[in-house]
C-alpha cells in the first residue's frame, strides 16, 4: 500500500465517520469532504480500509504434537466469526537449554484493528473459562481414578475433550456472522496475503471408544456453558468496550 500522510488519512477517516451521522445534512457534507480529500490526495477506499486492518494474537494452551485441541480451535473460530475476523494459526519453536525444542501456538485474528483486539481478548477469556470448567468436571467425575493405570489417563483426556467440545458447541449457538463491507473483506484478504507465509494449523480430536459416554460428556459440557454470554463490541467515547468479562 502506498504511504499516505497520517494526518490526511486521519481527516478522511473522521469525515467518513461523520458521514454516518443521523443528521442528513451533516452526513452529506462529511461524505462530500471525504470524497474530495480522497480525490485530491489519490487515496482509494481500499487504501482507507487497509489502514484500518490489523491483527491480534491469543495464545493456544492445548498444543500437543504441534496441534491444538479441536475444542479450542472451535472457540477461536466462532469468536473470529462473531467479530468479522479471519483466523490464522501460528506455530513458533524455541530451543531449550537441554537441547529439546518447545513449540508454542497462537491464534491470529485479522480484521478491523479494534475488532481484532476484542476478538483475541474474548477468545482468551472463553478458552480459559472452558479449560477451567473442563478441569472441574474431570476432578468431580474422575478424581478418584489413578492416572498411573494403563489407559486411564488417555480415557480421562478423551472425556475431558468431549466435555470441552460440548461447552464450545453451546457457545457456538450464540454466534451469528458479523457483517463487514466488501472493502474490508478484501483488505483483510490482502493483509493475510502480504503478511503470512505459514500454513493453516491442524487440530487434534480424541474420541472415546464408547460413544454413549462421549455423548454424556458432550451434554455435560453444553449444560455447563448455558449461562455464558457473548456480546458485540460497543463503541463508546472512551474507545472500544471489551466484549466479555474475565
Amino acid at each position: 500500500m502506498t504511504q499516505i500522510d497520517p494526518k490526511i488519512l486521519g481527516k478522511i477517516k473522521k469525515c467518513l465517520a461523520l458521514s454516518a451521522s443521523s443528521n442528513p445534512n451533516e452526513a452529506a457534507t462529511a461524505l462530500r469532504q471525504a470524497r474530495a480529500l480522497m480525490e485530491k490526495y489519490g487515496v482509494s477506499a481500499h487504501e482507507v480500509a487497509m489502514s484500518e486492518v490489523g491483527e491480534s494474537r491469543a495464545a493456544s494452551h492445548t498444543l500437543s504434537r504441534e496441534k491444538p485441541a479441536a475444542w479450542e480451535v472451535l472457540i477461536a473460530s466462532l469468536v473470529g466469526r462473531a467479530f468479522g475476523c479471519q483466523l490464522m494459526f501460528e506455530r513458533s519453536f524455541k530451543r531449550m537449554r537441554s537441547g529439546s525444542v518447545k513449540t508454542h501456538g497462537a491464534y491470529i485474528f485479522v480484521g478491523l484493528s479494534h475488532h481484532a483486539e476484542v476478538a483475541s481478548y474474548t477468545a482468551t477469556v472463553l478458552i480459559r473459562r472452558c479449560k477451567r470448567a473442563r478441569q472441574k468436571w474431570i476432578s468431580e467425575n474422575f478424581g478418584g481414578l489413578s492416572v498411573g493405570t494403563v489407559g486411564v489417563k488417555k480415557k480421562i483426556t478423551q472425556m475431558g475433550d468431549a466435555f470441552a467440545t460440548g461447552w464450545a458447541s453451546e457457545i457456538n449457538k450464540l454466534v451469528s456472522d458479523f457483517a463487514v463491507s466488501m472493502d474490508v473483506q478484501q483488505a483483510i484478504a490482502r493483509h493475510i496475503h502480504e503478511n503470512t507465509g505459514g500454513k493453516e494449523g491442524k487440530t487434534r480430536e480424541s474420541r472415546p471408544d464408547n460413544d454413549r459416554y462421549f455423548s454424556m460428556a458432550l451434554t455435560a459440557g453444553a449444560m455447563a456453558a448455558k449461562d455464558e454470554r457473548l456480546y458485540r463490541p460497543v463503541e463508546t467515547a472512551q474507545g472500544e468496550q471489551l466484549a466479555i468479562e474475565n
